[in-house]
């Protein structure tokens, strides 16, 4: 409980919206949490200590027990601490998914542990305090030499062990109910903050055995199947109305909410006075990130794809599967690709993916190869590489369109800017504002420096982000607000500027860029183009086990094969009573919608059968 209640008081402004009698039933169904979680890591301890044997007070048997004491204790221990730091970042509980992600990327993992000790040096001091604790406890839990084995002895070890097991086993269930204890039975003691319920140690041991997708039976005939959501794309008639098809710069910018600018968030305060400038030359949607990190973030960008599962798709067992992309696509109408990341090659697998999906050239530290403008943490710092990367573009064939991705860094955790620069930009109140600016200014740069080039005029610029980073307001904490990002197109010649409401999430890119410039061919996406009429727009977000599904000013939470909630899509969205029962035909043909999505996607990963380019 001590990393939980540190976790609590470290984020209390991510869940200040609920009222009083919430606050009170979040933290009753915390410790019920926490009970089942503490008892599932310590069980096979216990266990070890309550059989009714003589020789368990042998030093060599207590030592094995005490080694499952240590062991799984501080493992989760430091897994509940780490959260407390990385929660405001990623807005959802560490899972099972760590494991995979660790492998996968243990480079970075390595590289950068030394540094989160400094800057996290309050965890650290909370690690050292939370190990003493373990050892205090741990010391006095020892059982003592045995002097005298009787008859006496055996009858009160048994009596004990019937006795305590079988309480054991109930609170590690959680209860006497039906279903064990689950993720989904947060819902139970509040609608808007499941995370201040749970614990890291409880979603990691229920998503350990659900890492695999497996494969569900909704609906009976692909006929039924298909009626509630299609996959099918084909866009016969291009938007864009040019003579020449124009090239396309995506931008993804590290950890941006839409919360960070000013022309995003309703006119209050902002970080961004170069975007906010941008965004009124440009058509501005509703953009939602489908992700909650970068490393699904960028998937859902570039090649369309949700990640709708527990593991994190580049470090899956399903990382080699098929996928539709933009560069894949777009080569067949000519054109040129590249991607730019100033971090280290190999970071997150971002390298080996762009290769995969059929980029033409992958930009990263390597190539941009002056350790000057490196921050001693990810990368080279924003301003010095989109210089580099507005330079380089269009260098391979100057009579061929170009297709590029920057994805800038300096505004991830842990926020440093150069020297050079402290000072110039606004603080703020959130631990990126600062970076922020910083990233704003290098845009104003990269822009100066664009209007240069000969093929400024003809490019058309799509600004977004990877997900959604600190923030503050009652809106954009809530779990609809947090995945607000910016969705801006900038094309002066060809896009006029406006604001539309419309909802525009990642997946969404692929088909609305692929419809703009005429692809024609058929393909496979859950995203849908922006500027087809006759599709209703829609996002949908998984975390930790649940679907967070919004369409039609409806959010619809699914989790376990059944709607949890349906609130109203408001500005006060954590205010909004559960509508369930008072809107039953809504509730049916979302739940229905959702269903057909999920039996879709499963059955599409398990099976490789996304890639639909080719036919």
């Amino acid at each position: 409980m001590l990393t939980q209640v540190c976790f609590l008081i470290a984020n209390y402004d991510l869940f200040y919206q609920a009222s009083f009698v919430e606050i009170i039933w979040s933290v009753v169904g915390s410790f019920r949490f926490a009970i089942s979680s503490t008892l599932f890591i310590l069980a096979p301890f216990l266990i070890l200590n309550l059989l009714p044997l003589h020789f368990k007070h042998n030093r060599y048997y207590q030592g094995f027990a005490d080694f499952w004491y240590y062991a799984a204790a501080l493992l989760f221990f430091i897994a509940n601490g780490v959260d407390i730091s990385y929660y405001p970042i990623t807005h959802q509980r560490m899972s099972a998914t760590i494991f995979t992600y660790l492998a996968g990327a243990k480079g970075d993992f390595l590289r950068l542990l030394p540094s989160f000790f400094v800057h996290y040096w309050y965890l650290t001091l909370l690690a050292i305090f939370g190990i003493f604790i373990l050892f205090f406890v741990g010391n006095r839990l020892k059982l003592q030499p045995l002097r005298q084995v009787n008859l006496r002895y055996y009858i009160k070890q048994i009596v004990v062990f019937l006795l305590f097991v079988p309480l054991i086993f109930l609170g590690q269930r959680g209860g006497l109910q039906v279903q064990p204890l689950s993720i989904f039975h947060a819902g139970k003691y509040t609608t808007n903050n499941a995370d201040a319920v749970l614990n890291t140690p409880f979603i990691i041991m229920k998503t350990l055995n659900r890492q695999e997708i497996q494969e569900v039976s909704y609906f009976s005939s692909e006929e039924e199947l298909y009626a509630q959501f299609s996959l099918y794309r084909n866009y016969k008639n291009p938007v864009f109305q040019g003579d020449t098809l124009p090239n396309i710069v995506v931008l993804i910018l590290e950890g941006f909410s839409a919360e960070y600018s000013s022309s995003l968030n309703g006119g209050n305060a902002g970080y961004t006075p170069f975007l906010d400038t941008l965004a009124q030359q440009s058509t501005v949607y509703r953009g939602f990130s489908n992700e909650l990190i970068s490393m699904t973030g960028v998937p859902a960008v570039i090649a369309g794809f949700p990640n709708w599962m527990e593991e994190r798709y580049l470090v899956s067992r399903y990382s080699q599967n098929n996928l539709p992309s933009l560069p894949n696509a777009l080569k067949t109408l000519g054109y040129t690709s590249s991607f730019y990341h100033g971090g280290f090659n190999g970071s997150m697998g971002f390298d080996g993916f762009c290769a995969k999906i059929g980029f033409d050239e992958y930009l990263g530290k390597t190539e941009y190869n002056n350790d000057k403008d490196y921050d001693g943490e990810w990368g080279i710092f924003d301003l010095p590489f989109l210089q580099y990367a507005a330079d380089r573009m269009k260098r391979e064939d100057a009579t061929k369109p170009f297709f590029s991705v920057i994805y800038t860094l300096t505004s991830h955790d842990p926020f440093i800017i150069p020297k050079a620069y402290t000072g110039h930009f606004p603080k703020g109140s959130l631990p990126p504002h600062e970076t922020v600016g910083y990233t704003d200014y290098a845009l104003r740069k990269f822009f100066e420096t664009c209007r240069n080039k000969d093929w400024f005029e003809n490019t058309l610029f799509v600004i977004t982000s990877d997900h959604s980073s600190f923030v503050e307001g009652e809106y954009y904490t809530s779990s609809l607000g947090t995945l607000e990002i910016p969705m801006i197109w900038y094309f002066p010649k060809h896009i006029s500027p406006q604001t539309n409401a419309k909802i525009l999430q990642q997946i969404d890119l692929m088909p609305s860029l692929l419809h703009y410039v005429g692809y024609s061919k058929p393909f496979v996406a859950f995203g849908q183009s922006v500027f087809d009429s006759t599709a209703t727009p829609y996002t949908m977000r998984f975390s930790n086990g649940n679907y967070q599904f919004v369409e039609n000013t409806w959010v619809l939470n699914f989790a376990d094969g059944q709607p949890i909630s349906l609130k109203k899509d408001q500005r006060d969205f954590a205010k909004q009573p559960d509508q369930m029962q008072q809107q039953a035909d809504t509730l049916q043909l979302l739940e229905n919608k959702v269903k057909s999505m999920i039996q879709q996607y499963n059955s599409r990963v398990v099976g490789n059968r996304f890639d639909y380019f080719s036919e």
